[in-house]
C-alpha cells in the first residue's frame, strides 16, 4: 500500500492532480470550529510540515486543501523492522523542527497526536509531521482541554484530563514514538532504553510536564549533543 492508500482509508478525501497526472494536493472537509487552526497553519512554511494551501468555508463547514507529500508513513517503515539509532536521531530532530514552528506560532499550535501513523518518511528525504485533526490552539487561561483527544500509548497523561496540553505534551508523544521506533515495541510506563538515547526518551516521557524537556528546541539540542 502507498501513502495515497493510507490517506484514502481515512475520512473522505479528494486527490488533486497536476498537469503531469501526479497527485499534487488533497482536499477534505473539516468542521467550522477547525477553521481558525487551519488558517493559522496556512501561515507556516516548513519542509517538516504539510503546506496548507487554502481553507474555504461553505454552508457545510469548510474544505481544506493541503500539498501532497510523496513517501510512506513511519508506521509502514516500522512494520519492516526496528530502525537504527542514528536514523532515529534524525527523525526526532526533524520532528522537533516542525514542533518548534508550531509551538512558536501565536497562539501556539499543539499537535496532540504524534505517532508513527502521523509521520511521513518523505521520498525527498527527511520526515514530515502530518494530520492536525486532534490539534488545538493553546489558551493560557485554560486549566484543561475542552475535548480529550489523542491516541492511547502516545498521548501524554495530561491529555486524559489532568491539565491543559501544551508543548510538553507533544514532547511526551514524540518520546513514546522514539521508544517504539528504537525497540519495535509499544511504549509503556517506565519503559527503558539503555544509553544516552534512553536517557533522552526517559526525560521526554516523564509523568509531570515540569520534568520533561520544556521545549522542542531543548530536546533538539540534547539530540544534537549525541554526535
Amino acid at each position: 500500500m502507498t501513502l495515497k492508500d493510507d490517506f484514502a482509508a481515512k475520512s473522505p478525501i479528494t486527490f488533486v492532480y497536476g498537469a503531469d497526472g501526479r497527485v499534487c494536493a488533497t482536499q477534505r472537509r473539516i468542521s467550522s470550529s477547525a477553521v481558525p487552526l487551519y488558517s493559522a497553519l496556512m501561515g507556516l512554511n516548513s519542509p517538516r510540515l504539510p503546506k496548507v494551501i487554502s481553507v474555504r468555508e461553505d454552508d457545510e463547514g469548510a474544505v481544506v486543501t493541503e500539498g501532497y507529500i510523496d513517501g510512506v508513513t513511519l508506521r509502514r517503515a516500522l512494520d519492516n523492522g526496528r530502525l537504527g539509532e542514528e536514523e532515529l536521531r534524525r527523525l526526532a530532530i526533524d520532528i522537533c523542527s516542525a514542533l518548534s514552528l508550531l509551538h512558536s506560532s501565536r497562539p501556539p499550535i499543539i499537535h496532540r497526536d504524534i505517532k508513527p501513523e502521523n509521520i511521513i518518511c518523505a521520498d525527498g528525504g527527511g520526515y514530515v509531521l502530518i494530520d492536525f485533526d486532534a490539534s488545538r490552539l493553546f489558551k493560557p487561561e485554560a486549566t484543561s482541554d475542552t475535548v480529550t483527544l489523542g491516541t492511547n500509548g502516545y498521548a501524554a497523561p495530561e491529555q486524559y484530563g489532568f491539565s491543559q496540553t501544551d508543548a510538553r505534551s507533544d514532547i511526551f508523544s514524540l518520546g513514546a514514538t522514539m521508544y517504539e521506533y528504537r525497540t519495535g515495541l509499544p511504549y509503556g510506563k517506565n519503559a527503558d532504553v539503555p544509553g544516552r538515547l534512553g536517557d533522552i526518551i526517559s526525560k521526554c516521557t516523564r509523568f509531570d510536564p515540569k520534568d520533561r524537556y520544556q521545549s522542542a528546541g531543548e530536546l533538539a539540542r540534547a539530540l544534537e549533543g549525541m554526535e
